[in-house]
């Protein structure tokens, strides 16, 4: 008698992920990689080149959405990445970690409040007093 068991992906296993991803940063990227003067402006073609140098390209695929009108950011680009069956978590997960950590979309502050943060005094703002007696000094 044969007996199988069958395994099922546990409920917390994350299959698919969504990042959003600064075009321009894929585009460097990809110019680096490649070696490059200049390349067509093809934001799915540079995330293929970035994907082939991590050695992740049997491993996830990909779909770009389409641009939102609502956002503010010309430059990101929401794209979703699946796993493959073959792929662990943890192989996934570092995946997704470098992708981010290389051309991951960072919304950059206005120039307003950055002044106001180099303007803003670092320490506390009132001096630390203790309390005043009746006949000790201040």
């Amino acid at each position: 008698m044969r007996t199988e068991t069958i395994t099922k992906p546990a409920a917390n296993v994350a299959t698919e992920q969504s990042l959003d991803l600064s075009q321009a940063r894929a585009y460097d990227s990809a110019l680096e990689i490649v070696g490059a003067y200049k390349l067509t402006d093809n934001f799915p073609v540079n995330l293929d080149i970035l994907l082939r140098d991590l050695g992740a390209t049997a491993e996830v695929a990909f779909a770009v959405e389409p641009r939102s009108t609502v956002g503010f950011h010309s430059d990101c680009r929401r794209v979703v990445f699946r796993r493959n069956a073959n792929v662990n978590e943890a192989r996934f997960t570092a995946i997704m970690r470098s992708i981010r950590d290389r051309i991951g979309f960072e919304a950059k502050q206005s120039w307003w409040t950055d002044l106001w943060r180099g303007w803003r005094p670092a320490g506390p703002a009132l001096p630390q007093r203790r309390p005043a007696t009746f006949m000790s000094p201040l």
